[in-house]
């Protein structure tokens, strides 16, 4: 495979090919905003470990150009940044994405009329206020509740594990092994951060992978 220079994109995910659930090895669709000067359809591949990444984000990315015998040319994707839709299109595709269980695409255009250009905010500050919209029932409530909680604390750790400068292969591996203590806590604030004990554990059960592995990758 061959590999040429490192580069820097701003852009927008628009499908997932592939995702290994596993690893979280994924395949996207990336519409990057000057995609029109160099990818004729206006979509290029980017590759990588992506934990989080769903359908409809506005993604920061650094990597490696390289071009794959059988795909062509790609990005493998060494850094990110996740930034959330800021348009009424972009949420209703982000919420359409399946990517929040109980919202599929129907019930994501119901939301969206309800509080427009809010919508994300609202989620994630005032989810109580989801009772407002017709359609949505008590037990779709609490599964769409559980489910923001449960994508925060990952992107919480995500950040958490950029600011320490660690690569996204260690990432990967710190990611698999406290797979089964990220399940958030039964107590949330309303604004969707899991419980301050909660993350100091998960914080500091991270800090102690990090040292097992640099010290067994000397």
């Amino acid at each position: 495979m061959e590999c040429f220079s490192m580069s820097t994109l701003e852009g927008s995910v628009e499908n997932i090919v592939f995702r290994n659930e596993d690893n979280h090895y994924t395949v996207a669709r990336f519409r990057p905003k000057d995609s029109g000067r160099l990818f004729r359809d206006d979509l290029m591949t980017i590759v990588g470990m992506l934990p989080g990444v769903h359908v409809g984000e506005l993604l920061s990315v650094e990597g490696e150009w390289e071009k794959d015998p059988k795909y062509g040319r790609q990005l493998h994707v060494t850094s990110f940044v996740q930034r959330l839709p800021a348009s009424v299109e972009g949420i209703t595709r982000y919420l359409s994405s399946g990517l929040i269980k109980g919202i599929g695409p129907k019930k994501a255009k119901l939301i969206v009329e309800q509080f427009g250009i809010q919508t994300l905010a609202i989620m994630e500050q005032q989810p109580e206020r989801l009772s407002e919209v017709k359609g949505i029932g008590a037990k779709d409530r609490e599964q769409i509740i559980k489910t923001l909680a449960e994508q925060s604390e990952i992107k919480e750790l995500h950040l958490f594990l950029q600011t320490h400068n660690v690569s996204m292969n260690i990432a990967t591996r710190i990611y698999k092994q406290l797979n089964c203590s990220l399940a958030p806590p039964t107590s949330y604030r309303l604004h969707m951060m899991p419980c301050r004990q909660h993350w100091n554990n998960c914080a500091a059960n991270t800090m102690r992978l990090l040292n097992l592995l640099c010290l067994h990758s000397r």
